[in-house]
């Protein structure tokens, strides 16, 4: 699934509000076009380095073929 950010804001419902605990557990339902989408929203709005590394390491372990969780 591919998400514009442009259009409807962050992938994920509640993201501006989350801790970056629960960031790490949510974004693992998320595929690597719907991360992507994520970063370049974190990129453009906030740039805050903790949450663009949870960002990237998600998309590093779906590189290496992990799967989204579907939740």
């Amino acid at each position: 699934m591919t998400h514009d950010v442009g259009r409807d804001g962050p992938p994920l419902s509640d993201y501006e509000q989350m801790p970056l605990g629960r960031l790490g557990q949510r974004i693992r339902s998320l595929d690597a076009d719907d991360a992507g989408a994520l970063r370049r929203y974190e990129e453009s709005q906030g740039h805050r380095l903790p949450v663009l590394q949870v960002i990237d390491h998600w998309l590093h372990e779906l590189a290496d073929g992990a799967e989204p969780t579907g939740e």
